[in-house]
C-alpha cells in the first residue's frame, strides 16, 4: 500500500458502496494502519513517516470517493437507457392495441354516422314545427313533405322516437294550418265587407254630387231665365214708350220705328241666347271643377279610412294573438292570467332572447 491505505475490486465496488456499512472493513484497515502507527516528531525521519501517512489517508479518501463517483455516473446513465426502452415499449404496445381495436373502432365511427344520419332525419320533423310559415298553402305544402317521410325500419333502434317526431310535427302543422285558414277568412271576410262600405259610400257621394249639381244648374238656369226675362220688359217698356213718344212727334216715323223695334226684339234674342249659352258654360265648368275638387277629397278621405281600417285591423290582430298566447300559458303551462300576459308583453317587446310571436 504505497499511495493509499485502501484498493477495491471494480467488480465489488457497487455492492461496497450500496451495502450500508459495506466499506467499513475498509476503513477499519485504514483505521488499524493509523493505530499501528507510532509518530515521532524528534527526528526528520519520523515527521516525514507522520506525513506520509497523512497523505495516504487523504489519498485513500481520494480514491474511494472517485470510485463512488464514478459508480454515480454510471448510474446516472442507466435512467436514460430505462427510458428510451420505456419509450419503445410504449409506442409498441401502443400500435398493438390500435391494431386489435382496429375493427371495434371502424365498428364505432360506423354507427356514430348511422346514428347521425338517422339523428338528421328526425331532426327535419323537430324542424317542420319551428318555420314560420307564410300561408296556408305552404303549411300544406309542409304536411305534405313531412307526410311523404314513412317511419320504416331504416330507423332502426330510433323508430319510436322517429314515429313520436312525425306524429308531433303533423298535430302542430294542422294546428298551424287551422289557425292560417281562418286567419285568411277573416281576413276574407275583413276585405269583403270593407269593400262592400267603400262601394256604399262611393254610391251615396255620387248620388249627392249628382242631386248638387243639378240643383245649381237648375238655380243658375232659372236665375238666368228671369234675369233675362226682366231685362227683357224693362227694354220692352222702353221701347213702347219711345215708339209713343216718337209716334205723338211723327207718325211718318212709325213704321221705320216698328222696324227697328223688331231688329231690337231680333237682337235682344241673339243676346239672350248668347247669355244662356255663357251662363251654361261656366256652370259646365263649375261642375267640373267642384267634380275635380269633390274626387281628390273622395280620394283623401278614403285613402284615411284604409290607413285606419288597416291599422285597427292589425291592432286587433295583434291583440288576439297575444291573448291566445297568454290563454295557451295558463292552459298549458300552467301559469296565471296576468303573469300570463306579462310574458307575452316581455316577448312581444324582444326582452326574451331567442323568443318571438308570430302575428
Amino acid at each position: 500500500m504505497e499511495n493509499e491505505l485502501a484498493v477495491i475490486e471494480k467488480a465489488n465496488a457497487l455492492d461496497l458502496f450500496t451495502t450500508v456499512k459495506g466499506l467499513d472493513p475498509i476503513l477499519q484497515g485504514i483505521r488499524r494502519e493509523i493505530d499501528s502507527f507510532t509518530p515521532d516528531t524528534s527526528t526528520r525521519k519520523g515527521r516525514e513517516s507522520i506525513a506520509s501517512i497523512a497523505a495516504k489517508v487523504a489519498r485513500s479518501k481520494t480514491y474511494l470517493d472517485g470510485v463512488g463517483k464514478e459508480l454515480v455516473d454510471r448510474l446516472k446513465e442507466q435512467p436514460k437507457l430505462v427510458d428510451a426502452e420505456r419509450k419503445r415499449i410504449r409506442y409498441t404496445l401502443d400500435a398493438w392495441r390500435d391494431e386489435v381495436r382496429k375493427p371495434l373502432t371502424e365498428y364505432e365511427e360506423g354507427e356514430k354516422a348511422r346514428v347521425n344520419a338517422i339523428k338528421a332525419r328526425i331532426a327535419y320533423f323537430h324542424k317542420a314545427e319551428t318555420i314560420e310559415y307564410e300561408n296556408s298553402q305552404a303549411i300544406r305544402g309542409a304536411i305534405g313533405q313531412v307526410t311523404g317521410q314513412t317511419v320504416d325500419e331504416s330507423y332502426q333502434e330510433f323508430t319510436d322516437e322517429a314515429q313520436r317526431a312525425r306524429g308531433s310535427a303533423l298535430d302542430t302543422l294542422d294546428r298551424l294550418l287551422k289557425a292560417s285558414i281562418r286567419h285568411e277568412e277573416q281576413q276574407a271576410e275583413l276585405d269583403r265587407l270593407r269593400r262592400e262600405k267603400e262601394e256604399l259610400a262611393q254610391k251615396e257621394r255620387e248620388e249627392r254630387q249628382a242631386r248638387e249639381v243639378k240643383e245649381r244648374e237648375e238655380r243658375m238656369i232659372r236665375e238666368a231665365g228671369e234675369r233675362a226675362k226682366r231685362e227683357a220688359e224693362a227694354k220692352a217698356r222702353k221701347a213702347v214708350e219711345d215708339s209713343m213718344r216718337r209716334e205723338v212727334e211723327a207718325k211718318m216715323a212709325l213704321e221705320s220705328a216698328e222696324r227697328k223695334a223688331k231688329e231690337d226684339m231680333e237682337g235682344r234674342e241673339r243676346e239672350h241666347k248668347a247669355e244662356l249659352e255663357r251662363i251654361e258654360t261656366a256652370a259646365r265648368l263649375e261642375r267640373e271643377h267642384i267634380a275635380r275638387e269633390e274626387r281628390a277629397k273622395q280620394e283623401a278621405q278614403a285613402e284615411a279610412e284604409r290607413d285606419e281600417r288597416a291599422r285597427q285591423a292589425d291592432k286587433k290582430h295583434r291583440t288576439e294573438v297575444a291573448n291566445e298566447a297568454a290563454e295557451a300559458l295558463v292552459a298549458h303551462a300552467d301559469v296565471e292570467q296576468a303573469a300570463a300576459r306579462r310574458i307575452v308583453n316581455l316577448i312581444h317587446k324582444g326582452k326574451i332572447p331567442h323568443v318571438s310571436i308570430k302575428f
